[in-house]
């Protein structure tokens, strides 16, 4: 036993480590930054006008912070999967949550077999599950502005072959166009209307999405408009690259489920033994009047499947998409499966 409590969690570390050092993790990184001279930019200010005194300054910077908490309370998805320190601290209130159930007893009575190793899956899914939402809610909001980018930039050359500017393009675009980026299109054509530069509302496009494709298709397209109007193969030439990324993240994704089925059938496969030597294999015995005590057996097969839960869910993410936190899913799904075949099965 002290071979497969120590043994299974090094090894299922070194190999998470190894596939972490060969395998490309899959970038859903947001990073955004304030472009601070929107308010006084040269585009906006008349000639020889100033942008005001100190105080006209702080109360701008006030109701800027108010605004931003408007937008908390109004998208509180959005700043949900902002940022991982806000799960992490959901996770830690659950944890709590958790652990006060379980003092006052309430666990005890729900679970009169097997109560420390339930309590023990219960908790790491409370710690987990807030992390694993705005990751996979991130993973999904990155894949659509992805996909759609590709014909967001088609749909401009086309409309430049016919005549149209570019404002006028991302114009009509904005009228037609659904999805993610319909509503960042559209503050590009408002902000085109009111007089702001192609190039300024396109970097605070880009600054608002986040993405770092994103901001390497729209930098290159600005950067075309600012050198020549003919932007056509220019922009194939991006339209090309980002389906060629598209498709070489697919084909990862389908050769990575040929692995998580492994790692999925391996896990069941011991959930099957577990549970055949423990029911059906001593129930064989019951016409011989021979009785068993099965408890040890049950506690140790239980603590030996949390770890392969955990350690299995983890690794399946690393091979997936490289991302310890991709695996989270993978650990709760496999917790579940562990605690209804051990307590309502075995």
């Amino acid at each position: 036993m002290p071979v497969m409590y120590i043994g299974l969690p090094l090894g299922a570390i070194v190999l998470i480590a190894i596939l972490y050092i060969i395998l490309p993790p899959d970038n859903l990184k947001i990073t955004r930054k304030e472009i601070t001279e929107t308010e006084y930019s040269k585009e906006i200010l008349a000639s020889g006008h100033s942008p005001g005194d100190e105080s006209e300054l702080k109360r701008i910077k006030k109701r800027k912070q108010a605004l931003k908490v408007q937008d908390i309370f109004r998208h509180p998805l959005k700043f949900f999967i902002s940022n991982y320190s806000i799960a992490a601290v959901m996770g830690g209130i659950l944890v709590l949550i958790v652990l006060l159930l379980w003092y006052i007893g309430i666990f005890a009575e729900i679970f009169s077999a097997f109560t420390l190793q339930v309590l023990i899956c219960i908790l790491i899914i409370a710690a987990i599950l807030p992390l694993m939402t705005p990751y996979e809610l991130r993973n999904r909001y990155v894949t659509r502005v992805e996909k759609q980018l590709p014909e967001f930039l088609r749909e401009i050359a086309d409309m430049r072959d016919i005549g149209m500017t570019l404002p006028g393009a991302i114009g009509m675009i904005a009228g037609h166009k659904s999805g993610v980026l319909s509503t960042e299109i559209s503050i590009v054509a408002e902000e085109l209307k009111y007089g702001s530069s192609l190039s300024g509302a396109l970097v605070r496009m880009e600054e608002r999405i986040g993405l770092t494709t994103v901001k390497r298709a729209i930098s290159l397209l600005v950067k075309a408009s600012e050198v020549t109007d003919y932007i056509r193969e220019i922009l194939s030439i991006a339209v090309a690259d980002l389906e060629h990324y598209l498709k070489m993240k697919n084909k990862r994704m389908n050769v990575s489920f040929v692995y998580l089925a492994v790692i999925y059938l391996s896990f069941g496969i011991y959930l099957f033994a577990a549970y055949e030597m423990n029911v059906a294999f001593i129930s064989s015995f019951s016409s011989f009047d021979i009785s068993f005590d099965l408890t040890a057996n049950k506690l140790d097969m239980f603590n030996i499947d949390i770890i392969l839960a955990f350690f299995s869910g983890i690794m399946a993410g690393q091979m997936s998409a490289n991302n310890i936190l991709s695996g989270l899913k993978h650990v709760i799904i496999m917790l579940i499966m562990t605690v209804f075949v051990f307590v309502y099965l075995i």
